[in-house]
């Protein structure tokens, strides 16, 4: 593995090659300079126009982190709601000296409204995973209507409604709201 900062990079960014073990490959004429893949969405850390320039393929990884942030955003709200950075702390410190029943309790989410702001691929599969399981209401802005979304939560609610009730479905969800 080699290491180095071409300057169609940022300055500080580096550049790693590993040579793949293919038969009849070699391993001399594979570069940096050849390709370069992004291990994140987005690409506005390569200097695109230089890279093209130069003939180098510039690729990215979209959509492959969008669970797993929604996910580590669940474990920061989680985390938030019911202090635990703050509970570890104080045990930590050394000031726990026993049960108090409104020691650290935090926020409820049960029943709660949860609100987001940008509803793309992170914000509405964060709802997705969080919303349904803690039966909160959903609100969100983002500059762009999420259609996707707002069915997704019609079709829950109505699912859960239609389970839980004899009657036939109305087309309006019970307890899910959006903000235009």
């Amino acid at each position: 593995m080699r290491s180095f900062s071409p300057p169609w990079l940022p300055r500080g960014a580096r550049c790693a090659s590993a040579y793949p073990r293919t038969p009849g490959h070699n391993p001399l004429t594979v570069t940096c300079e050849q390709v370069y893949s992004n291990y994140a969405v987005g690409y506005n850390n390569v200097v695109v126009p230089e890279a093209t320039k130069r003939g180098i393929a510039v690729g990215n990884t979209p959509g492959v982190l969008t669970e797993t942030t929604a996910e580590m955003a669940c474990a920061l709200m989680f985390g938030a709601a019911r202090r635990l950075t703050e509970s570890e702390v104080f045990t930590k410190r050394g000031d726990y000296e026993g049960w108090l029943p409104d020691l650290f309790l935090g926020k409820r989410l049960w029943g709660g409204t949860l609100g987001i702001i940008g509803a793309g691929r992170i914000g509405a599969m964060f709802a997705r995973m969080v919303a349904p399981g803690h039966n909160m209401n959903v609100v969100y802005y983002d500059l762009f209507k999420n259609q996707q979304l707002e069915d997704f939560f019609d079709d829950f609610s109505a699912c859960v409604r239609c389970s839980n009730d004899s009657s036939p479905c109305s087309p309006q969800p019970a307890h899910i709201a959006f903000a235009a």
